[in-house]
């Protein structure tokens, strides 16, 4: 049974601004992750049951999102965005496997950009409190 053995590093960061007039939005979302996994893989068909084979897999994953927004309707407790923007992910994965005293290693890396639009809801409720939705659509 494979264990992951650390979670080195997460994280997300979320930015949101205003510019000009108030009515355009910019979103800027951010997260990192990586961990490892290891532990023996199960027996194989045709593979005696004694042998042991090992894996040890590094991922690394990094999501980038840029959302450009507009306010199309705002009342005293009701905003309405239609959003915008593009997302990135690389992602890169190391696996090693070893078994009769020798090891392999194989990588993959890659990544893809994928286009995004959606619609983002605020509404106050009382003075201290709001909700927001956001419904985010990839292209």
């Amino acid at each position: 049974m494979a264990v992951v053995l650390s979670f080195t590093l997460a994280g997300f960061l979320n930015v949101w601004g205003e510019k000009g007039n108030g009515s355009g939005r910019l979103t800027c979302c951010l997260s990192l992750t990586e961990s490892r996994t290891i532990g023996p893989l199960p027996a194989q068909n045709g593979l005696s049951s004694g042998l042991s084979i090992d894996e040890e897999v590094d991922t690394k994953q990094f999501n980038l999102t840029l959302q450009e927004g507009y306010r199309f309707y705002e009342s005293d407790n009701i905003m309405l965005d239609a959003l915008a923007g593009a997302r990135y992910w690389p992602i890169s994965n190391c696996l090693t496997v070893s078994a009769l005293g020798q090891s392999r290693r194989f990588k993959e890396n890659f990544s893809w950009l994928n286009p995004l639009a959606g619609a983002r809801i605020f509404a106050t409720a009382k003075e201290a409190w709001c909700v927001q939705a956001k419904r985010i659509l990839a292209v």
